[in-house]
């Protein structure tokens, strides 16, 4: 209630501006090294999955396609970028709470005036006791 507006302001903007975009930019590194693992081409040096040749076929996927650290890994980044977009949801909210605190504070104030207003008593009528 005591912080300054201007400073609400300032804080709301580095929501905006830095911090949701930079959390969203290393949000997605995971992303990258995720598909590198689990859906990239077979690099060199790399044990090859049981399944990952068949025939004269060649190994096209990640290079731990068809082992279960790939549904493991595939599991745990699907956790991570419902993670990244609570937190980005969650940045989002305390931003708009930020520039909507002076309305909200405005705006209940002036609702409990009028409750107050409409349950005072109304004057009581003129008499000449009043002057006495």
């Amino acid at each position: 209630m005591a912080s300054l507006e201007s400073s609400k302001r300032r804080a709301a903007k580095y929501l905006e501006e830095h911090l949701a975009p930079d959390t969203k930019r290393v949000g997605g590194h995971a992303d990258l090294e995720t598909s590198g693992v689990i859906g990239a081409s077979q690099g060199q040096g790399v044990p090859m999955s049981p399944s990952g040749t068949t025939g004269d076929s060649v190994f096209t996927g990640g290079q731990f396609q068809g082992w279960e650290i790939s549904k493991g890994l595939s599991d745990a980044h699907t956790v991570w970028e419902r993670q990244v977009k609570n937190l980005l949801d969650r940045l989002t909210s305390e931003r708009d709470a930020l520039r909507g605190a002076k309305k909200l504070i405005h705006g209940n104030d002036a609702g409990t005036e009028r409750k107050i207003r409409s349950v005072a008593p109304e004057p009581s009528p003129y008499s000449k006791i009043n002057n006495l």
